[in-house]
């Protein structure tokens, strides 16, 4: 793992993606999300779904102020020129209906919303970028199961933030064993959904060498077959960005709300013609602005 010390968090990169920050849910570490936007200013921005908890509304939504304070700072990054690109995720699905997403577009200007975007990477490569639960098996066909699931999440985040506390250990996330936990159901999904295999397949068909996804809640850097995944991770268990440096690299980023400290989890330059598994960051205890954003709604 790459540690670099604060002056090495440059605030000026080419593209900074992030998925799966929940607001809405009492788990979202939305204060920390807030800490790196107000960080970083992007050429573009890419908010690759579950960014609001549509699944706690009413009765689970927690309403606090960096919820407002985290629009305000999008705000602030639109009118400094930053592009902003939301695709939807199964969270925030109802932005999937045209006419809530043109309210959206009216009451927010700036944001680009389509359920699909390509990115053009510094060096011309092509990554279609996308939440990803349309390629995960139960989200397609056991929603109802999903939806189920995903309050006893709720229950079991709690429950580890209790035990994180009364055990006082600061050097790792609060959520970690149910981090552990879920990275297991995601690897089960995954396998059943064969969801790399699917999305890939899915991006090499609209002339893509990659994508960039998230969903899983599992930050990744994988070469396969001439293909590349990269997948954000998520700001409830890891605290983690992919951005594409000035100079074209790819880096998974943390941030430790604990300790109030940024690491490089993966840095390096992504080949397309590697055919190998990138090592597991070490957080997972094993492990030019875009041209033109083409959008398929």
């Amino acid at each position: 793992m790459i540690a670099p010390s604060r002056d090495d968090y440059s605030s000026r990169i080419r593209s900074l993606f992030v998925s799966d920050i929940h607001l809405g849910s009492r788990h979202s570490q939305s204060e920390p999300f807030l800490t790196t936007l107000r960080k970083r200013r992007p050429q573009s921005l890419y908010l690759v779904g579950d960014v609001v908890d549509g699944w706690r509304w009413p009765a689970g939504w927690t309403w606090n102020e960096s919820l407002v304070s985290i629009l305000r700072v999008l705000e602030e990054l639109a009118e400094a020129g930053t592009q902003i690109y939301y695709t939807p995720g199964n969270h925030d699905e109802f932005l999937r209906n045209p006419e809530v997403a043109d309210a959206v577009r009216r009451r927010l200007p700036f944001f680009n919303i389509a359920d699909e975007f390509i990115y053009r990477a510094q060096d011309g490569r092509r990554f279609l970028v996308t939440h990803g639960d349309h390629f995960d098996l139960v989200e397609r066909s056991a929603q109802w199961l999903s939806k189920m699931s995903s309050w006893a999440y709720d229950t079991a985040l709690s429950s580890n933030w209790w035990l994180s506390r009364w055990a006082g250990n600061e050097e790792r996330s609060p959520y970690w064993l149910c981090a552990s936990g879920k990275k297991r159901v995601k690897s089960m999904i995954r396998f059943l959904s064969r969801f790399e295999d699917s999305i890939l397949s899915h991006a090499r068909s609209l002339g893509c060498q990659g994508v960039i996804c998230g969903h899983l809640h599992t930050p990744a850097m994988i070469e396969r077959d001439g293909m590349t995944y990269l997948n954000t991770g998520d700001w409830v268990e890891n605290c983690t960005s992919l951005v594409e440096t000035e100079n074209g690299l790819f880096d998974l980023e943390c941030y430790y709300p604990w300790t109030r400290r940024y690491s490089v989890i993966h840095r390096g330059i992504i080949h397309a013609n590697c055919s190998h598994r990138l090592p597991s960051p070490a957080l997972m205890d094993e492990a030019r602005l875009p041209t033109q954003a083409e959008c398929t709604v």
